[in-house]
């Protein structure tokens, strides 16, 4: 029994090696318009190996900002997370909203779109692909919790995804393009 085992573990570690060291490169990149779901692990596979453990991380810090942006309703923070030219693009959940075009448009959009109720986002499982050491893409899984401001209020919760293009510029990293993607439709 314990050489079957053995056996195993030397088999499965043969592949792991194998599989590691046969590069991958991505084949498609995010882009202004939604990558399928289906699409997301095949386009997302690591294909530059600078030294991209503290990009990732870099990345994951400006990604996290968003959230406490929107939520803290401090869109002057926008300055610091997205280019100047950057698009946003929130057609999935609105066509109010819809594209938004630069920090300037984003900013006066999304003010008024969560100016009468109080919001909460949450991330949840995410991937950050750096492509070279100036370009990346990631997606982020995300929660919204919307409460008007209202008596009594109302609630209602969005499912969905954020699929970014990253630059980086004069050593810090930027979103130039977020496409917002609903996994289902909102509830309330």
């Amino acid at each position: 029994m314990m050489s079957l085992k053995l056996l195993l573990l030397s088999a499965l570690a043969a592949a792991i090696t194998s599989a590691a060291a046969t590069p991958v490169r991505a084949t498609t990149t995010l882009s202004a318009v939604p990558t399928p779901l289906h699409d997301i692990p095949t386009s997302l596979l690591k294909s530059y190996t600078g030294d991209s453990v503290q990009d990732v991380e870099q990345i994951r810090a400006l990604l996290s900002l968003y959230p406490f942006a929107i939520d803290g309703k401090n869109f002057d923070v926008f300055d610091n997370i997205f280019t100047s030219d950057a698009v946003l693009n929130y057609t999935a959940l609105s066509t109010e909203l819809g594209v938004m075009r630069g920090v300037p448009q984003m900013k006066q959009s999304m003010t008024a779109s969560v100016q009468n109720m109080n919001t909460l986002h949450q991330y949840g499982t995410q991937i950050i692909d750096v492509l070279s050491s100036t370009t990346a893409q990631a997606v982020t899984y995300t929660i919204a919790n919307l409460f008007t401001i209202s008596n009594p209020p109302q609630a209602s919760y969005g499912y969905g995804q954020f699929q970014d293009h990253l630059v980086k510029r004069s050593g810090q990293w930027w979103i130039q393009t977020r496409v917002l993607v609903l996994n289902a439709p909102v509830i309330g």
